[in-house]
């Protein structure tokens, strides 16, 4: 399963954020919205998470068995959220909820033709309205050196802060480490 997959030094940031953000700083723009996916198709769920993950290095679901996978996606502490508009699937982001007070958005993206267009940001804003309705002391994230320039600008415009930085072995997709 590892063969396509090679073990790098990436520079992970983490963030957290100890309070709700406050009601009038959520914007959410009238033509999406975000629903809840329960018992998500193992093949579906692949083909978002590498459509959206594809460009940013995200491999975390393809590196694992698909049994294990489809555990972990049956788990009702794992909460995905397909952001949608009138036509179609835009992005996604999942909910870690095992630890209650301690919440973690583990992916959000966005499929690439709606990146730039502000849709970024309400789909943040939208989950992290779920995430603060189970109460958490705590929501939380990482991002790293290959995730979207603006990203880590955007979880502290947010309200998120810095909690740690490190250095980590992860492993990456052979051919997303190629030069373009």
């Amino acid at each position: 399963m590892l063969q396509n997959f090679e073990k790098i030094r990436v520079r992970t940031t983490y963030l957290e954020m100890g309070k709700p953000p406050l009601e009038n700083d959520v914007e959410a723009r009238e033509e999406i919205t975000l629903r809840r996916w329960e018992n998500p198709d193992l093949q579906h769920y692949l083909d978002l998470y590498r459509e959206i993950g594809k460009r940013w290095g995200w491999c975390g679901r393809l590196i694992i068995d698909r049994s294990e996978l489809a555990a972990i996606l049956q788990n009702p502490q794992l909460e995905i959220y397909i952001l949608h508009n009138e036509e179609s699937e835009i992005g996604y982001a999942e909910l870690d909820c095992t630890n209650p007070s301690a919440i973690e958005i583990i992916y959000l993206g966005l499929k690439l033709g709606f990146i730039g267009q502000g849709f970024g940001k309400s789909l943040l804003q939208i989950t992290l309205r779920q995430a603060w309705r189970h109460h958490p002391e705590r929501v939380w994230l990482h991002t790293c050196e290959f995730d979207h320039n603006s990203a880590l600008k955007n979880y502290l415009n947010a309200g998120f802060v810095i909690c740690d930085t490190k250095s980590e072995l992860e492993y990456y997709p052979k051919d997303f480490l190629q030069p373009k």
